[in-house]
């Protein structure tokens, strides 16, 4: 509870220091970057005080950023609110679907399988999924067996509750994996996905 405000202290830092960004600087989303730190500090500690008070204020403060990280996903993939923020998703082929050509680019001057799912994991935590798995899908191409990647591929799947996808990959690193650690998380994952596709007897 008390961390998630912690991670609130650090995105005000970052709001900050991005509000000063050479291609944001002089636009209106400068000034409202300029405002948006002292907002959520208010809102931080405020909401620190209610939860302290009331327990179950926390369920409800869970519940409400639940419900903005949602719709802040959700507003991310409609074209118009991208295009309003600066950011671009132009349609390349593959079986990530569409993704900036330039990163299609990189990932095909690439002919390093561990190379690719190193920056499938950069993509990823930028939460970058469909350049993620491009560069994921190529890894594969180059290197089939490649039980990482099958791994990593099965974890953006989760993200994005594409469960199909993300049980199969899991289940081929849990084949391809040299050691019984992986193999175990891997068919642990395999589980998780075939529960939440209703496949209960194989989730055991």
């Amino acid at each position: 509870m008390l961390a998630n405000d912690m991670r609130h202290v650090c995105l005000c830092v970052s709001v900050g220091a991005a509000a000063r960004h050479p291609s944001v600087a002089g636009t209106w989303l400068s000034s409202f970057l300029v405002y948006l730190p002292p907002v959520l500090y208010t809102l931080t500690l405020g909401s620190t005080y209610i939860k302290l008070q009331l327990p179950q204020a926390a369920l409800l403060h869970s519940l409400a950023m639940s419900s903005y990280t949602l719709a802040l996903q959700l507003g991310l993939k409609n074209p118009r609110v991208r295009t309003l923020l600066g950011y671009s998703t132009p349609a390349v082929g593959g079986a990530a679907g569409g993704v900036d050509p330039a990163v299609a680019a990189q990932a095909a001057a690439v002919d390093s399988a561990d190379i690719l799912v190193v920056m499938g994991a950069k993509h990823a935590a930028l939460q970058r999924y469909n350049e993620a798995l491009y560069c994921l899908h190529r890894a594969l191409m180059l290197d089939p067996q490649h039980a990482r990647a099958h791994y990593s591929s099965g974890q953006i799947h989760a993200l994005q509750h594409q469960w199909q996808q993300s049980e199969e990959h899991y289940r081929q690193c849990a084949q391809l994996a040299v050691d019984e650690a992986s193999k175990g998380q891997a068919l642990y994952c395999a589980g998780v996905a075939a529960h939440h596709l209703g496949k209960f007897q194989e989730a055991l």
